[in-house]
């Protein structure tokens, strides 16, 4: 072999030694992590992340269900008019929520992005947003109905502890009537003996 080709091939090799220590990777290798499937994984990841914030959504939403119609039996011992129309109101927005929860959340696991399943996801985020909102204003409902009950039954029970005072006044006040009747009759009867 001829003296230049084997400095060529020499040098040839000390070149592609350098270029592999500075961490150059040959084309061949990257088109092959180019191809490497992240894409599902990623996937993967974001449903479970939007399953999991829309089952703790809902499950927010049931214990506040579940405050709501314990208040609105309270109130309904309290006032029955009104514990019954809140009773009802609590009983649609369960059943709203009940609806809601039969719309799949994003199942397609394996299909990639639905547009169709991304929407209905959407449309039940909306509804129970919606939901929770109508839930919340209900409940503050509830508590200040709650308190004006409250409050006019210890007004009641203030009124009726004024009038038995009172009606204890007037027997006491009748009893000395009577005795001072009493004394009259006998004053009376004291000076017709005196002046006969």
């Amino acid at each position: 072999m001829p003296a230049h080709h084997s400095k060529r091939k020499r040098a040839n090799e000390v070149h592609s030694a350098r270029v592999t220590q500075r961490g150059n990777v040959p084309k061949s290798t990257k088109q092959a992590d180019a191809k490497t499937p992240v894409g599902p994984w990623l996937l993967a990841l974001f449903v479970f992340v939007v399953v999991a914030r829309s089952l703790s959504s809902k499950h927010r939403v049931e214990n506040s269900i579940n405050e709501a119609t314990k208040l609105a039996r309270d109130l309904e011992r309290l006032d029955p008019s009104y514990g019954r129309e809140y009773r009802q109101r609590i009983d649609a927005i369960r059943q709203r929520l009940e609806n809601v929860s039969k719309v799949p959340v994003h199942g397609a696991w394996n299909s990639g992005f639905d547009p169709e399943v991304d929407r209905l996801g959407q449309q039940q985020r909306d509804l129970l947003l919606r939901g929770h909102g109508s839930l919340v204003r209900t409940g503050e409902s509830l508590q200040i109905s709650r308190q004006t009950a409250h409050e006019t039954e210890q007004i009641g029970n203030e009124i009726m502890s004024d009038l038995t005072t009172q009606r204890e006044a007037l027997l006491r006040t009748q009893n000395k009537l009577n005795e001072g009747g009493e004394h009259l009759k006998s004053g009376s009867k004291t000076l017709r003996l005196m002046y006969s």
